[in-house]
């Protein structure tokens, strides 16, 4: 199997779109985990990831260490290593950023800024201004929880903070579920994509099914962080799943206009190695608003018509698989 696949779209008259597989969230020895970041990226390229991104905590990242006898902190070694991977290949995409709390709205990761912060985030004010300086960076809220649910709405943050995990751990293992939190999430407002993150606390990089996939033209940074900025990922549990999901002839992540009345929904999912057993269209409140049952297909272009009713603004689709294995897709929002 290939680092990635290429999602065929002339059903729906686009091309050239592929989907790219990877993790948004691990440690290193440089906090909780194991390896030092160039090990991970290096195990996690040789596991058929397209993208890795390292977030060790951030408390951890003002320590010294040497290297070369140099001595640089771990935020600036890490910084090194990832620009040193990232000329040595050039069908991979390392990121680095750090984990924080907020209180009392839980974990975060802060990927891809130009540098980083020690202590908790009292005051999500701060928070906005500090990343006003590091407009390249954007924020993944982690491990949601009921606390998490009290973060209130705020159109400006909303555009700082672009994913939440639905699912982390490793598959088959020490695993976890929240989409019950991300229906609530969508419902009070947010705008978020689906992400899936393995969350390594050994040398484990990409060493499970369950995986990010991005949908993007081709594989480099600026396309990455672009398709979380545009909420054009998704959650699987298969490395071989390619989902494309459209409202209207507009993708997942997009945003419909507020008079719309009728959805005329396009899904188009394939999996040469896990059978897909049911499709279901979910919407405000976690409802089930359609479902698709007894599949066990590896190939499904699917497309329904759906009459909006008046509390209905967001709808993703929910993929059972064979093996017991679930994705989910980034919301479409009415606006």
């Amino acid at each position: 199997m290939g680092k990635h696949d290429k999602c065929s779209m002339n059903i729906f008259n686009l091309k050239d779109i592929n989907v790219y597989y990877g993790v948004p969230s691990c440690y290193t020895s440089y906090s909780n985990g194991a390896g030092n970041p160039y090990e991970a990226f290096s195990h996690g390229y040789h596991n058929n990831l397209d993208f890795l991104f390292i977030t060790d905590i951030n408390d951890y990242l003002v320590k010294n260490i040497s290297y070369n006898s140099k001595t640089l902190s771990r935020w600036n070694l890490s910084s090194y290593f990832c620009r040193r991977f990232s000329r040595k290949k050039e069908n991979f995409v390392p990121l680095i950023g750090f984990e924080t709390k907020t209180a009392p709205y839980g974990d975060i990761n802060i990927i891809n800024s130009k540098n980083f912060f020690i202590g908790d985030v009292s005051n999500i004010n701060l928070l906005i201004i500090w990343m006003l300086n590091n407009q390249d960076a954007f924020v993944i809220l982690k491990h949601p929880l009921k606390n998490t649910l009290s973060l209130p709405y705020n159109n400006t943050l909303n555009r700082i903070i672009t994913s939440v995990e639905v699912c982390y751990g490793a598959f088959g293992s020490r695993y976890i579920r929240r989409d019950k939190f991300l229906f609530k999430l969508l419902d009070k407002g947010w705008k978020l994509g689906t992400v899936n993150s393995q969350n390594n606390l050994k040398m484990d990089f990409g060493d499970y099914d369950n995986v990010t996939g991005v949908i993007t033209h081709k594989l480099s940074k600026q396309n990455i962080i672009s398709s979380f900025r545009n909420r054009l990922t998704f959650s699987s549990e298969s490395r071989s799943l390619k989902l494309c999901f459209f409202a209207n002839d507009l993708i997942m992540g997009s945003i419909l206009p507020k008079e719309t009345s009728s959805i005329n929904f396009s899904i188009l999912i394939e999996d040469k190695y896990y059978s897909i057993i049911k499709i279901e269209i979910i919407s405000n409140g976690g409802k089930v608003i359609h479902s698709i049952d007894n599949l066990n297909l590896n190939r499904i272009k699917y497309i329904y018509e759906h009459t909006v009713t008046e509390k209905q603004n967001w709808f993703l689709i929910k993929i059972y698989q064979s093996s017991d294995k679930i994705a989910l897709s980034s919301p479409i929002f009415i606006e």
